[in-house]
């Protein structure tokens, strides 16, 4: 009876060694993915932050554009203005000289 004792241990041993060994493994595979899945998170980050410059950098250029179209508009009014005034001056020349 000992003799059989003894040879039962040595395969639950056997298989404990086994199951360790695939347990091992197991967790090597787990800590593989999840260094993996942080590279790819690491990578998704930078990402985010270069598209969030880009898009700072297109606001300061709308920003910047829109300030150019202000002042084209602006010296557009003032144009008309200056352009309807001598309109009307050259008009009232014209009307006063016709009285003459």
């Amino acid at each position: 009876m000992g003799c059989l004792i003894c040879c039962y241990s040595v395969e639950d041993r056997e298989n404990i060694n086994k199951i360790a060994t695939k347990f091992q493994e197991s967790i090597n595979e787990i800590d593989n993915s999840i260094q993996g899945v942080v590279h790819k998170m690491e990578n998704l980050f930078n990402m985010l932050a270069e598209m969030n410059q880009m898009t700072l950098d297109v606001e300061e250029d709308v920003n910047g554009a829109a300030n150019v179209v202000n002042k084209i508009s602006s010296n557009a009014s003032r144009s008309n203005m200056l352009a309807l005034n001598a309109s009307i001056e050259a008009g009232c020349e014209n009307i006063t000289h016709f009285r003459y």
